[in-house]
């Protein structure tokens, strides 16, 4: 078994065994990304607390943190088909329910929703709508929106045909 190790970065030596890494740690909510090497040199991510303690295990080809103790968490990243991503709640320590299209960006999350944009499906000019999901995956404000920002004291600036307005 592996254990986390207390480091913030990764080690100089060129010679890396396989072994769990912590990769950065996140100031503003004590948990930390780290990662085990493969002996074919693939990294795996998860989460660990500020004490050690795995809180995500590090099974994921990808964690990316998106503000508000929300983790965006993606496995089969290189593979199109299979690739699947859920927002994971640093908080609670939950999944949303739902998992997420290969081809949808998702911006900073804040006050309970979180920004997205789905590729797939474009407008008449080749613009991607943009929309909020809240934390369980579920939409709350509909991708109709060129451009959105994140949300702060319950306002987010969103761009509709070119003109900016509060939503």
């Amino acid at each position: 078994p592996t254990s986390v190790m207390a480091q913030e970065e990764l080690p100089e030596s060129p010679y890396v065994r396989s072994q769990t890494i912590i990769y950065k740690r996140l100031p503003t909510i004590g948990l930390t990304q780290y990662s085990t090497i493969s002996s074919e040199g693939k990294y795996s991510w998860g989460l660990a607390d500020a004490a050690g303690k795995v809180v995500l295990p590090a099974k994921y080809d990808e964690v990316g943190y998106h503000g508000d103790e929300i983790y965006l968490v993606t496995e089969h990243m290189n593979d199109p088909l299979a690739c699947k991503s859920w927002l994971f709640n640093g908080r609670t320590g939950k999944f949303s329910s739902g998992s997420f299209k290969s081809d949808e960006y998702l911006s900073s999350a804040s006050e309970g929703l979180i920004g997205f944009q789905k590729n797939d499906a474009p407008d008449f000019r080749g613009i991607h709508r943009y929309g909020y999901y809240n934390y369980r995956h579920q939409i709350v404000v509909p991708e109709k929106y060129q451009e959105g920002s994140e949300f702060h004291d319950g306002l987010a600036l969103v761009v509709p045909d070119n003109r900016g307005t509060d939503v």
